[in-house]
């Protein structure tokens, strides 16, 4: 799941625009925040009956680059972070072998 239209203003896009994945299972289990600086998701996820939160956030958010951080916190209480991502504009894409 992707934001699309940051850096601006959010309050205009309704959150189910934005869930894309599973519209049914994110009717109240999710939370879309937007401070003006940090585009934050917080979602309750079950698997295999046990609750684990997911929590991602976008920040340094220019129109050239951002930066993408995931945090999975386990049943036990434990976080661990899953994923810390800079993306970056490119000029142009390039073909990758037909792709």
């Amino acid at each position: 799941m992707v934001p699309f239209g940051l850096p601006g203003d959010l309050t205009g896009i309704p959150g189910h625009a934005m869930i894309r994945s599973d519209p049914k299972g994110a009717l109240n289990d999710i939370a879309l925040t937007w401070d003006g600086k940090r585009f934050q998701i917080d979602e309750i996820e079950t698997h295999d009956g046990k609750r684990t939160v997911w929590h991602e956030y976008w920040t340094d958010i220019t129109p050239a680059s951002f930066v993408q951080t995931g945090d999975v916190t386990q049943p036990d209480g434990t976080t661990v972070r899953f994923m810390n991502i800079r993306g970056s504009r490119v000029k142009a894409l390039k073909s990758l072998g037909g792709i």
